[in-house]
């Protein structure tokens, strides 16, 4: 059993670092917006941002899985979120913040292309 286990364990670790430090970010983020005085709507509008590019990351996704691979998009959507975060260290207010949001939104999504499995 623990064969078997070994060669996903990179991408199992891979994803749950990468699941633990978008759930971090995603507490930490308003909580430090409230701190450098951002408004109420303004830490409402992060929390709408990250859930319309869920969306949208759920509706584009898998054509991005069928033209390049799981392993190449994935690596892409880590890099992506790992530069949103890394953006919103650096440009401190919310107009930033929100359209950064979006886009880590976009590359938590999972989505699924089960329209093959109705045509086959």
């Amino acid at each position: 059993m623990a064969r078997s286990l070994l060669p996903l364990s990179a991408l199992l670790l891979g994803s749950a670092f990468l699941l633990f430090a978008g759930g971090v970010n995603g507490l930490i983020l308003p909580i430090r917006g409230e701190a450098e005085g951002f408004t109420a709507a303004s830490l409402g509008l992060l929390g709408t941002g990250w859930a319309i590019g869920y969306v949208a990351g759920c509706m584009r996704t898998p054509g991005l899985v069928a033209r390049v691979g799981h392993i190449r998009a994935f690596g892409v959507m880590c890099a992506i979120a790992a530069i949103a975060v890394l953006l919103s260290l650096v440009l401190i207010t919310p107009w930033v913040w929100i359209p950064v949001r979006a886009l880590s939104g976009f590359c938590f999504a999972r989505g699924r292309d089960d329209r093959r499995k109705l045509v086959e």
